[in-house]
């Protein structure tokens, strides 16, 4: 509860400071989409760096492992509340802030900005990718696992460590987008990376992967990626608990 109001307080504390910029285009629904995520990102990347942080010390390490807890059961706890509950809340904290100051912009500079509906979040613009929005709970629920794993395989500042290796996966991952164009034909990707447009003089060609392959591609970057950090946890915290 007491981390929830710390994070309610300092979205009040950024969206007041927003709000004292005097610009009325700082709530409308692009930015508040993008103070969403930004802050879920980042929040639920250092919540998800605490759930172990007892295994960075010796003695609480100890307490830790000697809980009357499967291994399994100490996992799935920390997904639930990790995750689940943590997504949840803060959820509802961005509600309750985000509505108290996308009102009071409304009458202090005459605008009429709704309040986001993040269940409906694929009715507005993504204000980072070419994607639906919905993509970026994805991509934040594998920077969170990356989180978790590095809590446990980094001792000390695991949090800046974790931040350096997501930065250069982040560098590798837009320098292979950069690339990847000059290794193919002439042409470009087609409504997703399954679909590729080559251009010809003779009449463009859709090179298609089957079916199949989308659907694992999908899953994997969706889900795969995520569930494998997880996993790795699993079994870190299993190698702990034998040593």
């Amino acid at each position: 509860m007491l981390m929830f109001f710390a994070l309610g307080s300092i979205l009040a504390i950024w969206m007041g400071l927003l709000l004292s910029f005097r610009n009325p285009g700082v709530f409308k629904e692009k930015s508040q989409i993008w103070n969403y995520f930004l802050f879920l990102l980042l929040s639920s990347c250092l919540a998800a760096n605490f759930l172990f942080s007892n295994l960075n010390t010796k003695a609480k390490c100890i307490s830790y492992l000697l809980l009357p807890a499967s291994t399994l059961e100490k996992i799935i706890c920390a997904f639930l509340f990790g995750v689940v509950v943590f997504w949840i809340g803060y959820t509802l904290a961005f509600y309750i802030i985000d509505f108290t100051m996308v009102h009071i912009a409304n009458e202090r500079y005459g605008t009429n900005w709704p309040v986001i509906n993040i269940f409906r979040i694929d009715q507005y613009e993504n204000p980072l990718f070419n994607h639906s929005c919905s993509v970026m709970f994805y991509e934040i629920f594998i920077a969170q696992a990356i989180a978790i794993a590095g809590s446990m395989y980094f001792k000390s500042y695991s949090f800046f460590k974790t931040a350096i290796v997501m930065l250069v996966i982040w560098v590798m991952i837009v320098f292979t987008i950069m690339t990847s164009p000059q290794l193919l034909p002439t042409g470009g990707f087609y409504e997703s990376v399954a679909v590729y447009e080559v251009l010809d003089y003779g009449g463009n060609k859709i090179v298609a992967l089957p079916v199949w392959h989308k659907m694992f591609i999908v899953l994997f970057f969706s889900f795969g990626i995520g569930v494998s950090l997880w996993v790795t946890a699993y079994f870190k915290l299993k190698e702990k608990e034998v040593a």
